[in-house]
């Protein structure tokens, strides 16, 4: 009887710190959610409103004042591949001119460098 209270107790505690970090976990991932909608298309627009054509930044715009991240999202996803395409030319290396991301498409928006 006397081995198994510390293995409980050593079980108890596991458990715990087990369940706190996959809180934690959960809480960084719904907040990376949330930066993933129409907040982070706000700042993407923002941060690169001199790279990227004043059309796509006041679609983005329209998109935004509505403020349904699921509309947000696709937008999101191609800021942040233009945003990349454009790091890697500033860095010299080889690009596609017209990346998949950036054709038009009935699911995602057109993007434009300018």
């Amino acid at each position: 009887m006397n081995t198994k209270l510390p293995l409980l107790l050593a079980a108890s505690v596991l458990a715990s710190t087990v369940s706190t970090v996959a809180l934690a976990q959960t809480d960084a991932e719904t907040q990376d959610r949330a930066q993933a909608g129409c907040e982070a298309l706000e700042t993407l627009a923002r941060d690169n409103e001199e790279r990227f054509t004043a059309e796509w930044i006041d679609e983005a715009g329209e998109v935004i004042a509505r403020g349904n991240d699921r509309d947000c999202q696709p937008y999101v996803e191609q800021a942040r591949e233009a945003a990349d395409q454009l790091e890697r030319q500033a860095r010299g290396e080889q690009v596609d001119d017209e990346p998949s991301a950036f054709r038009p498409s009935s699911r995602r928006p057109a993007a434009r460098l300018s």
